[in-house]
């Protein structure tokens, strides 16, 4: 495989007139053709800075981009335009999709951008929106979808112009479990069978599923890498822990509220218990009484008859 994203001292700083902030600090990175990357570290240690860079989004402080054997940091302002409507598909955790337009239009737009005839854009439009499970919602509008639906057309308008490289920045952010493991999977797809290139910047562990590499930013730098056997143990290790200590928890929870019922259940046999007691006391002292009353009625009757008592 040929290196298709070289960066090398990538520096960012973001100046206002009071305060500096260093968000990358001499980066290094190499990502080879057709490879899944995802990107991890804390909030704000220069994963999205990272990624808006190589997207052409942002421009660096210093140091070196090349990606496609472009050397984009000398870019001028309109050659940085073309790069970002032919070499890189974006995808966003908020889908950046026209609310006010259809699933096709949306996915159409790029290629009207690019100057594609009609004929073919409708063609690759439906190849697309098919490839994503999509055709059934082309005539849409984003407001009328799903979050994961949303995503899945996003996917083919970063598809559209059929660039070499997606970058994803927090894809599954806005989606559920199930939707989340789907839209993975379609990244898989597009490196398995159209031969893509993924650069995913996420805190998603399920991401480990898919990945060539997992690579760690901290403080603006690289601190280590992993490959994808490395980056799915560490992760099974991670959730194992996880659901020993939820199991735990849970046991424990449960634990409680069995001896908080045992105890409820014992006092509650004990007041029953202390209850009947009370009612066969009362009852034999009823019982005397009935007895006493029987003897006096008795005694009042031989009386009246002259007996003696």
């Amino acid at each position: 495989m040929s290196t298709i994203i070289e960066i090398r001292d990538l520096i960012k700083v973001y100046r206002t007139s009071s305060t500096e902030v260093i968000a990358l600090r001499g980066l290094d990175l190499s990502v080879e053709e057709g490879e899944i990357v995802a990107v991890m570290g804390p909030s704000g240690c220069g994963k999205t800075t990272m990624l808006n860079i190589v997207g052409g989004l942002d421009r660096p402080t210093a140091g070196r981009i090349i990606v496609d054997n472009m050397q984009i940091e000398k870019l001028s302002d309109k050659d940085l335009y073309d790069y970002r409507l032919y070499k890189i598909g974006f995808v966003f955790q908020f889908f950046n999709l026209m609310n006010s337009i259809s699933a096709e239009e949306n996915v159409e737009l790029p290629m009207q951008l690019a100057g594609i005839r009609s004929s073919e854009r409708k063609r690759r439009v439906a190849e697309l929106l098919e490839m994503v499970g999509m055709s059934k919602r082309a005539k849409h509008k984003p407001v009328q979808m799903s979050g994961g639906e949303q995503q899945r057309v996003a996917i083919a308008v970063a598809l559209a112009n059929n660039p070499k490289v997606i970058l994803a920045d927090e894809p599954t952010g806005e989606l559920d479990k199930k939707t989340g493991y789907e839209i993975l999977e379609l990244f898989r797809k597009l490196k398995e069978k159209y031969g893509k290139t993924l650069v995913i910047v996420t805190h998603d562990h399920r991401v480990s599923n898919i990945v060539d590499r997992t690579v760690f930013i901290e403080d603006g730098k690289i601190i280590g890498s992993l490959d994808g056997k490395e980056t799915k143990d560490m992760f099974s290790k991670i959730e194992e822990k996880h659901l020993n200590e939820l199991s735990k928890s849970v046991s424990d929870k449960l634990s409680d509220k069995l001896n908080e019922k045992s105890i409820k259940n014992e006092m509650g046999v004990k007041n029953e218990k202390s209850i009947k007691d009370g009612i066969r006391d009362e009852n034999e002292d009823n019982g005397e009484k009935i007895e006493k009353e029987k003897k006096f009625r008795e005694s009042v009757e031989r009386s009246l008859k002259g007996g003696v008592e």
